[in-house]
């Protein structure tokens, strides 16, 4: 099990995830969110399927189009590949914490090309009409999936010779029981590609590798092959926000990174993320982060690993 108050992105957005440490295709994490950097976590995905229990505290997570309300008890199963992040208001997540398993297909199925991932788990991964679902412990069914998730959990945190074949089991059980609640939706949803979220994600890599440089709507636009109209309303629909505006906040989190990590200079970190002005820097600094950057470095020495 690992204590994580930080999240680790590589410059896509994609989480660096250590389920293949020594050949083993999983990770236990135990996220006290209210330690995260800058009060949030930001817009990520991973191939790794992930299901989380909330231990204490509420917010709400964010996922394109929409936000769900989790609370103490709450489940959550997060598809393959599905942008996820938490916004909350004034950045306050204080008492949240949530238990988290990440695993791969190939730890329960044995490989893509098995029967069982053919059967089991290719048409769920491959549903995006199911980008995630929130489990209340309201019945039966409900509790069975948790309860198989804690036991998985605490094997994990207890160790022990053979552990890794109990956490292998409670999850297989887990997903076979979570699998028949949404197999009458698979049979009617078929799988697909989602253009518009494959274009997003171009377009969030294109502003993480130049967010240091000027970049324009219609450079964003061209990173994707689309027209800037199209651009605004991909953003617009999946993040709620505009491509300049994710742009501003990515700025703003590297700069908070940056303030944190080292001793250089406020302009000097203003111009290295890309912003035209320090006064620009400043303005936009407090209406995202709530304090000035002088206030953040004050109050902050923990950094977060981007690779």
């Amino acid at each position: 099990m690992i204590i994580r108050r930080d999240i680790r992105l590589l410059r896509d957005g994609r989480e660096i995830i250590d389920t293949e440490n020594e050949g083993i295709m999983y990770q236990c994490l135990c996220n006290y969110l209210d330690q995260f950097e800058e009060g949030r976590v930001p817009w990520h995905w991973h191939e790794e399927i992930e299901v989380a229990y909330v231990i204490s505290g509420e917010f709400d997570y964010s996922f394109p189009e929409q936000k769900v309300h989790l609370k103490k008890g709450d489940f959550v199963f997060i598809n393959s590949n599905v942008l996820h992040g938490i916004f909350p208001e004034n950045n306050d997540l204080s008492g949240c914490l949530m238990h988290v398993i990440q695993f791969s297909l190939s730890f329960l199925a044995g490989g893509y090309n098995s029967n069982i991932a053919r059967k089991y788990f290719l048409p769920l991964i491959g549903c995006s009409s199911i980008p995630y679902h929130v489990f209340s412990p309201d019945g039966e069914s409900e509790n069975e999936l948790i309860y198989d998730f804690n036991k998985a959990y605490n094997a994990d945190i207890t160790g022990g010779y053979g552990h890794e074949f109990e956490v292998q089991n409670h999850l297989t059980k887990m997903w076979l029981n979570m699998y028949k609640v949404f197999e009458p939706t698979l049979d009617k949803a078929g799988t697909h590609s989602d253009i518009s979220m494959d274009r997003l994600k171009v377009m969030m890599t294109y502003i993480q590798n130049n967010y240091p440089d000027k970049i324009t709507l219609d450079d964003i636009a061209d990173s994707a092959n689309i027209s800037s109209r199209e651009c605004s309303r991909c953003f617009s629909v999946n993040l709620s926000q505009s491509p300049i505006e994710y742009l501003n906040n990515y700025r703003t989190e590297r700069a908070a990174h940056l303030l944190i990590s080292g001793n250089k200079g406020i302009l000097e970190i203003s111009e290295e993320c890309g912003f035209s002005s320090g006064s620009y820097f400043s303005r936009m600094f407090g209406r995202i982060m709530g304090c000035t950057p002088m206030e953040y470095r004050k109050k902050n020495r923990k950094s977060i690993i981007m690779y």
